[in-house]
């Protein structure tokens, strides 16, 4: 007849297991995890010049123009149709701006000085301040890029990154 107390002394945990279990998430998690502090998203109708760098983007506000549409930060601002504005155009340009850019913009500047007061003391802060990174398709017109240049100058965003893909 064998007892409860006996029993439950014969118990072991076997940790091999777990440790194997532990190892798998581990390494799962280290490859998934990306080294490049930005990850950009390409529409299949945006396709970007090409060109060489060595440093690495910082996270800043993205602007993306491809041939259809203006997103800023993943969120659709205007369509475009043959380098202009969809709707009424004189009623979406003033003082050689973009008006629903311009909003867009003055609503980002509002939060990044509101971010800013919060965290004062952060410098990454401060140097992203007044930059956009500006992800343009090469077809876009030069009067198109200017405008929107333009638009974003007015809203003190002053400094741009040019995004370029690197020739193969």
């Amino acid at each position: 007849m064998h007892g409860g107390a006996s029993e439950a002394n014969g118990m072991e945990l076997n940790v091999v297991p777990m440790l194997d279990m532990f190892t798998i998430l581990t390494v799962f998690l280290l490859m998934s995890f990306s080294t490049d502090p930005i990850s950009l998203d390409f529409s299949n109708n945006l396709k970007p010049p090409s060109s060489t760098t060595e440093s690495s983007l910082v996270t800043k506000p993205q602007l993306m123009i491809s041939t259809q549409e203006i997103v800023l930060n993943q969120k659709h601002v205007i369509n475009l149709e043959n380098g202009f504005a969809v709707q009424d155009s004189r009623r979406n340009e003033a003082q050689g701006a973009i008006l629903p850019l311009h909003r867009s913009f003055e609503d980002m500047r509002k939060n990044m000085d509101t971010m800013l007061k919060i965290n004062k003391d952060d410098p990454r802060l401060k140097k992203v301040k007044s930059t956009i990174v500006l992800n343009a398709d090469k077809r876009v017109p030069f009067k198109l890029l200017k405008k929107v240049m333009r638009t974003a100058s007015q809203s003190e965003f002053i400094t741009f990154d040019l995004v370029v893909s690197r020739p193969r």
